[in-house]
């Protein structure tokens, strides 16, 4: 997976300066998002941190050296569940 490296390198970076421009918007506009939950505002900003959260730890997972497939596609499932159940959470109590 060495000749991946750059790829992953090149997307943990954009998914940590996206999270961070999320959380950023995010946070400036709290009160008009939290004025009307019940447009669902708060969980659709809550989704869209959560899954770039992911993206950027799925290529933290990958980026470490000297891992075999076998544990990078471990790693890579229990990202997913753990995004998966968020989500629904997120989406159920919304």
């Amino acid at each position: 997976m060495s000749e991946w490296h750059e790829f992953f390198l090149a997307e943990a970076g954009v998914a940590a300066v996206l999270t961070g421009l999320v959380f950023i918007g995010v946070s400036i506009n709290l009160d008009k998002i939290m004025s009307n939950p019940g447009h669902g505002l708060p969980g659709r900003a809550l989704e869209a941190l959560v899954l770039l959260m992911a993206v950027l730890v799925v290529t933290s997972f990958l980026l470490v050296a000297g891992q075999g497939t076998v544990l990078v596609g471990v790693e890579i499932l229990a990202v997913g569940i753990v995004v998966w159940a968020a989500i629904v959470t997120i989406s159920c109590s919304s």
